[in-house]
């Protein structure tokens, strides 16, 4: 959004008074390409970059949560995955069997005319391809689990609500443990992950096909630089 750091070093004298265990530290990658999309290396502290009454603000206007209930109402919601769960026959019928019928064209020409998947290759195949990690259209259409749209919203609520006093720091590091277990449980690593994230987004947000430029180009600078955390703690 910002990008007012994308020049300066990933692990600044910010990053050496806020960083984490790494065994917390691991946590960070959820929540992470909102987060870096948001402000530029933001992901690697718990401890936010913005001004707490800024990011109060935001969750106030985008998520309409004021205190910590609401913050805690909206994550256990968001563990469930509801938007899986309700949105299963909606998923089958475009994600699955890539039923084009009674779409909007937006979702049509992301996810079944391949722009979505075009966007990805073309600003972020080649690293992939150079960390041989290369994801090709059928491996893409292959993702079917989109459980990522929930959970790398709910880790972008957890740290700004922190950041926000809303929640302690071990309630929101407990918040991205479980996260992180389903995580765990759902994906074979962080690239996966996002582009399940990118891919409910497109089913479920996006209103342009280029509406999710923005978090390609941050997820190339994520898995471009080795200090982000989906490269430094594998999944």
């Amino acid at each position: 959004m910002f990008g007012l750091f994308k020049s300066k070093p990933i692990y600044d004298k910010f990053y050496e008074e806020h960083k984490l265990s790494g065994s917390s530290e691991r946590l960070l990658s959820i929540g992470a390409l909102l987060a870096e999309a948001n402000q530029a290396r933001d992901s690697v502290t718990l401890k936010s970059r913005w001004p707490a009454k800024d990011l109060a603000g935001l969750l106030g206007q985008s998520w309409q949560i004021f205190n910590k209930q609401d913050t805690v109402s909206l994550l256990e919601e968001l563990l469930l995955l509801p938007s899986t769960g309700k949105n299963y026959p909606l998923i089958k019928h475009v994600i699955v069997e890539r039923n084009a019928s009674g779409m909007p064209d937006v979702v049509k020409e992301l996810l079944l005319d391949g722009e979505l998947y075009d966007h990805i290759d073309n600003y972020c195949g080649k690293i992939f391809t150079e960390k041989k990690m290369p994801v090709n259209e059928k491996t893409f259409d292959a993702i079917h689990d989109l459980a990522a749209w929930d959970i790398e919203r709910a880790g972008l609520i957890a740290r700004y609500a922190y950041n926000s006093g809303w929640l302690s720091q071990a309630e929101a590091l407990n918040y991205l443990e479980r996260l992180y277990a389903i995580v765990l449980n759902k994906y074979s690593g962080w690239q996966t992950y996002y582009l399940a994230f990118l891919k409910g987004r497109a089913l479920f947000y996006d209103r342009d096909t280029n509406d999710s430029l923005e978090y390609i180009f941050t997820l190339k600078d994520l898995f471009s630089k080795e200090e982000y955390f989906c490269n430094r703690y594998i999944l």
